[in-house]
């Protein structure tokens, strides 16, 4: 039989682990398009952490959590649970924290405007990313970077950005970033004025995410492309591609994502 110290260590033990567990899941509902049941992960594993009273297991689950906020385009939520990083990791190191609680502060910087600073935060926590010798996940860090960019109006280097993280998708088979990748592209091609690149990358962008039951992707993929496709002329054809999209999400919170979706849905019918 085990002591009760060493129960104590096993029982915190394997509820850090369900907290990690449980915001990788958060990410895996977000790709499904269930963003309720993202939400949810997040909490629980926040709730967890707490209880364990581990700042490591609780940095961790910000950090994700924050992950989750930029994967729906909550500026508010991801600002706030990166600053919790930041206070948190003031008294305990964490690394990888750190350099994603930079790189998600700075994309919400970015979408409020505050382009310079939001940049500077995207720019060093890719660097403190790179640093830790990480590949997984880099081409997300990448288009958020390149994100930046943009709005900064740097073409040609989120242009650099994007076939980076397009390179790496492919060598590590991040199959699930892929759509996301090529959004970010085709972003680049419309403000260097290739419409015609862009929608083509935005058409294989759907067809991707669809194949992989990537449903999140696959509608802000859909919603741009029909948009583009609404700005031509071609109603009808936008309104095909995007509503059954919109049809196929799990009835779940709102997100910036869907909200657009939904406006452009209506706006379509009107005609």
């Amino acid at each position: 039989m085990i002591g009760k110290t060493e129960a104590r260590r096993r029982g915190s033990t394997l509820l850090a682990a369900i907290a990690v567990v449980g915001v990788f899941g958060a990410m895996a509902a977000w790709f499904a398009g269930d963003i309720t049941e993202a939400y949810e992960a997040c909490a629980q594993a926040d709730t967890l952490a707490r209880r364990l009273g581990h700042a490591p297991t609780l940095a961790h689950a910000l950090y994700w959590t924050a992950n989750v906020c930029v994967l729906t385009r909550d500026v508010d939520g991801a600002l706030a649970k990166s600053n919790e990083v930041f206070d948190l990791t003031r008294s305990v190191k964490h690394a990888p924290a750190e350099a994603c609680a930079q790189s998600f502060k700075g994309w919400a910087l970015v979408q409020r405007g505050e382009i310079d600073e939001g940049l500077r935060l995207l720019e060093t926590g890719l660097a403190a990313w790179r640093a830790q010798q990480h590949e997984i996940l880099t081409p997300h860090w990448l288009c958020l970077y390149a994100e930046g960019l943009l709005a900064a109006g740097r073409s040609s280097e989120a242009s650099a950005a994007v076939a980076e993280a397009l390179a790496l998708v492919e060598r590590n088979d991040e199959k699930a970033f892929a759509p996301i990748v090529m959004l970010a592209q085709s972003e680049v091609l419309l403000v260097r004025g290739d419409a015609s690149g862009a929608e083509q990358l935005l058409v294989s962008a759907v067809e991707v995410a669809a194949r992989a039951g990537c449903r999140s992707p696959e509608l802000r993929a859909a919603t741009r492309l029909a948009l583009l496709r609404a700005e031509r002329g071609e109603r009808d054809q936008a309104y095909e591609i995007l509503a059954p999209v919109v049809a196929s999400m799990t009835p779940s919170t709102r997100t910036r994502d869907l909200d657009e979706a939904d406006a452009l849905l209506k706006a379509l019918r009107r005609t």
